[in-house]
């Protein structure tokens, strides 16, 4: 079991990086994909934070899984297959921590750009929209 350890890490990544690339390609859901209050608040939010985890994940996972086959095909000690998943450990952490922050930016500029779009900057909208509050409020005084 030792001895396949590298191995076990290797078809591991490759199961990963199939699992990375169906969370770009899958609608909102409960199984697969980000679950962060940003994500679950937007569904565009949702699509960019799992394409950007998809493409962190690829990257890493292929890094772990050459270096584990490299390991594996030169029978190198199983303690550097356990270096390497600390490694990925760690890495999936810290990028877990920035694709919450990323989400929650996401969705905070989305929200802002919301907002600005909702603001009356332009002077005949601010007339138009004085001149039907000025009739409502003649309204209920006639009332």
């Amino acid at each position: 079991m030792q001895e396949n350890f590298s191995l076990i890490c290797v078809f591991s990544s490759i199961l990963g990086i199939v699992l990375s690339y169906l969370s770009t390609k899958v609608e909102r859901n409960e199984h697969l994909g980000a679950k962060f209050p940003a994500t679950l608040a937007d569904p565009d939010v949702w699509k960019a934070t799992n394409k950007k985890m998809a493409h962190f994940s690829y990257i890493v996972l292929l890094i772990f899984g050459f270096v584990n086959l490299i390991f594996y095909l030169s029978n190198i000690a199983k303690v550097y297959s356990l270096y390497s998943f600390a490694f990925l450990s760690i890495t999936f952490m810290v990028g877990t921590v920035y694709m919450y922050f990323y989400s929650e930016s996401l969705l905070k500029k989305k929200k802002m750009q919301k907002s600005q779009e909702l603001s009356i900057d332009d002077p005949k909208k601010c007339s138009s929209l004085n001149t039907f509050l000025r009739k409502v409020k003649k309204r209920k005084e006639s009332k």
